[in-house]
């Protein structure tokens, strides 16, 4: 994945070089070409922050987080490794949430494993007839935790034991899926004090909800 924005910084450097050596340098162009460096190098970071999570030995340190901006920036992660180009992304994030207790990149790589899930179950739909919903919400007026949902109009699952399957490991309903990320997102979700399950939505797809329960 990293490869990728370092391919469009090499890229972008070389026409930034040729720009600057013109006769008659076009500063607007040059100044977009710049932009475009720097968003790419943020990208590279984003990419490398979140490979650390897998390198690190180091203690998990909780931090006061806005669960918005940890969906924004999952979503931001995985615009860099997946071709997004066909999916409609929709957000429905509530505003003025209070913040949670915990490692960041814990729980960005929980909504990419559930994003990821939603994208593989509309892998069947037609070509820009794909939707992706991501929610957040408070499940009752003086609830003290936060409900994400994360929603795909993909093939869903009718068998409602097979629902609670989707948690357990090594159970996949991918052919060649090896059944661990939506495990590891339970594992990761309940070490918070948190709740994780899934829904068949009422007319297509799937809906993947859990909650985190707000700082002290």
């Amino acid at each position: 994945a990293l490869h990728q924005p370092l391919t469009a910084l090499s890229f972008y450097s070389f026409v930034l070089k040729k720009s600057l050596d013109a006769e008659h340098p076009d500063l607007i162009k040059i100044k977009d070409i710049i932009n475009k460096c720097c968003d790419q190098s943020q990208r590279a970071t984003d990419v490398i922050k979140h490979l650390m999570i897998f390198l690190s030995t180091e203690k998990v340190i909780n931090t006061s987080s806005d669960i918005n901006v940890l969906i924004n920036s999952a979503l931001s992660y995985m615009r860099v490794t997946e071709d997004l180009s066909n999916i409609t992304i929709k957000l429905k994030l509530s505003k003025n949430l209070r913040r949670v207790s915990v490692n960041p990149l814990h729980i960005e790589k929980v909504i990419i494993a559930l994003v990821m899930n939603a994208l593989e179950a509309m892998e069947g739909n037609k070509e820009n007839a794909r939707t992706l919903t991501i929610v957040t919400a408070l499940p009752s007026p003086k609830a003290e935790l936060v409900e994400v949902a994360v929603i795909d109009d993909g093939r869903g699952i009718s068998d409602s034991a097979a629902l609670h399957q989707l948690f357990k490991p090594f159970y996949s309903t991918k052919a060649n899926g090896i059944g661990m990320g939506l495990p590891i997102s339970k594992t990761l979700v309940e070490s918070y004090g948190g709740k994780i399950w899934a829904e068949q939505n009422a007319r297509k797809g799937l809906c993947i909800k859990f909650t985190l329960p707000f700082e002290s």
